[in-house]
């Protein structure tokens, strides 16, 4: 099996090489010249809004030097100062900048979602059957995710509680004849804390016979539904960082291995996450990582675009997915999706 990742990776660098590289470096020159355009702040708004705080710090410097002014004169240069600030200065920061600020967001965001559309799928074509959604701003798309949110939460227990949560899905492929989503969820938790996760979920064609959910160590072993028990391990050092729930303990036995925990892990580190959750249910299995909030953020107009490491990470982070399904496909009965030792 080694041979076929070695394969996908001799072929992933020639495609880099010959397809991803040069596009990219028209990419660059792209980016230059959208920072040009939107990404500098212009020198005449930093003179005009300086002049007035100037004026008004001259004024101070008066009153300072010559004490002999008075209460009324100081009192009186003080208001010449505000108002010079207040009919000047201000009006120019609160309507020039918002302006100027959403005219840079705009450039921002119409490079790089141009940037994406033409590099994903050049990248996600080194990986055969991978696809990069574009379609994520339609009421339909909005809707299908608002099903898997709730799902996800009520029914297959991964997510954390949340106050609210914004949810997409940028990939989606299949290996080995095993359907997978990659999806990026923000949440907003009852702390006012906000929580990055990335969520991986794989499709079978036969269910599992449990519903079991592994999450971090809860120390009480407070169980994420009524019918699922919690279940000890024989795995010592796994007891200390982990739970295990479900309602089958025999097949939990045989789904959480230590060669299996080890795959878990490696995706883990590859997404430069820390392991949330994970669950299987009828079908499927899923996986919530912990993550930075500038994952997924393939093309940024504040960072060069040629040695561009996320498209690296990107591959690693695939790699690692299919190795968790051959994994599964491997270790397979012919009867049911048990793992075996």
């Amino acid at each position: 099996m080694s041979s076929t990742y070695e394969k996908i990776k001799d072929d992933f660098l020639i495609k880099y090489k010959r397809d991803i590289v040069p596009l990219l470096e028209s990419l660059e020159k792209d980016r230059q010249e959208a920072l040009k355009k939107h990404g500098k702040k212009p020198k005449t708004a930093t003179v005009i809004v300086s002049i007035p705080f100037v004026f008004a710090g001259l004024i101070i410097l008066l009153i300072s030097v010559f004490p002999s002014l008075g209460e009324s004169g100081k009192t009186m240069m003080i208001l010449m100062s505000l108002c010079v600030i207040s009919f000047i200065a201000l009006p120019f920061i609160f309507l020039f900048c918002p302006f100027k600020f959403l005219s840079r967001l705009g450039g921002k965001i119409k490079f790089e979602t141009k940037a994406e559309n033409e590099l994903m799928p050049i990248v996600c074509s080194c990986f055969g059957n991978l696809k990069w959604n574009t379609k994520t701003n339609t009421l339909e798309y909005y809707e299908k995710e608002l099903k898997r949110i709730e799902h996800l939460e009520s029914k297959v227990k991964l997510l954390p509680k949340h106050e609210s949560c914004a949810f997409y899905t940028p990939f989606s492929g299949v290996w080995n004849d095993i359907a997978f989503n990659i999806s990026k969820a923000s949440f907003l938790l009852s702390d006012s804390v906000r929580l990055m996760q990335v969520i991986i979920e794989m499709t079978f064609y036969k269910k599992f016979k449990s519903h079991t959910v592994v999450t971090m160590d809860t120390k009480k072993h407070l169980s994420p539904a009524k019918h699922l028990q919690h279940t000890e391990l024989e795995d010592v050092v796994f007891e200390k960082k982990f739970d295990v729930f479900t309602n089958d303990p025999i097949e939990a036995r045989y789904l959480i291995t230590t060669a299996f925990m080890e795959r878990l892990n490696n995706i883990s580190k590859v997404f430069q996450g820390d392991l949330y959750s994970c669950a299987f249910l009828d079908n499927k299995f899923y996986i919530a990582l912990n993550i930075h909030e500038q994952f997924f953020n393939i093309v940024n107009i504040n960072k060069p675009l040629v040695k561009n490491m996320e498209i690296f990470n990107l591959f690693n982070q695939i790699i690692s997915i299919y190795k968790l399904i051959d994994y599964f496909k491997k270790n397979t009965t012919s009867n049911d999706l048990s793992i075996n030792n």
